[in-house]
């Protein structure tokens, strides 16, 4: 007598293996990792755009240093002129991304510490670049705080990097001499 036996057949259920299991959620893991910063809202988003403006600053200086035999503007008006000379529609730099559009930008005259202009703070104008000690220490521009929602401040260094720093760490930081009150606001 010749029984039938059933012949497993490799793939005639519908259920997944563990290891097609553990790469759809790896999938899944990698969606929601790249997909989740765009939408955590606003503050994310302008967070970025702050980091940006202060990078964009930063190389302006830096190009405004190498054509001036390595010294900063004496105000940032000079740096935003020498990118008008250039033909560069510069005038999104220098808003702080909680500002509107609108926004005045020329904020005034240096009063020998720091200047506002735009939406951020210039220290260490008129120096030159070679005399500064530690320029990966030394803050060249910082986000002035025209905003409550405002948690963090963007800061630009005179070697070029830019961090986030939180508000108390910022002001132990700055010269002596600079009003960070005074310079913020709308």
């Amino acid at each position: 007598m010749n029984q039938h036996y059933p012949v497993a057949n490799s793939r005639t259920d519908t259920a997944m293996t563990l290891v097609e299991f553990v790469v759809v959620l790896i999938i899944i893991a990698v969606l929601l990792w790249v997909l989740l910063p765009p939408l955590a809202g606003k503050g994310t988003s302008i967070r970025v755009v702050d980091m940006a403006n202060l990078r964009q600053i930063g190389a302006v200086m830096a190009a405004y240093a190498e054509d001036h035999d390595d010294w900063l503007p004496q105000h940032p008006r000079d740096a935003k002129q020498f990118l008008d000379d250039e033909s560069y529609d510069s005038h999104d730099m220098w808003l702080n991304p909680y500002q509107s559009d609108d926004a005045q930008i020329d904020r005034g005259n240096f009063d020998g510490v720091a200047a506002r202009f735009g939406g951020y703070v210039f220290v260490n104008l008129g120096d030159n670049i070679d005399d500064i000690e530690d320029p990966s220490i030394t803050i060249l521009a910082y986000t002035a705080k025209v905003s409550e929602k405002q948690t963090t401040r963007g800061v630009q260094f005179v070697d070029g990097h830019v961090e986030s720093w939180e508000e108390k760490q910022l002001r132990a930081a700055l010269p002596a001499g600079v009003d960070v009150d005074a310079l913020d606001g709308p």
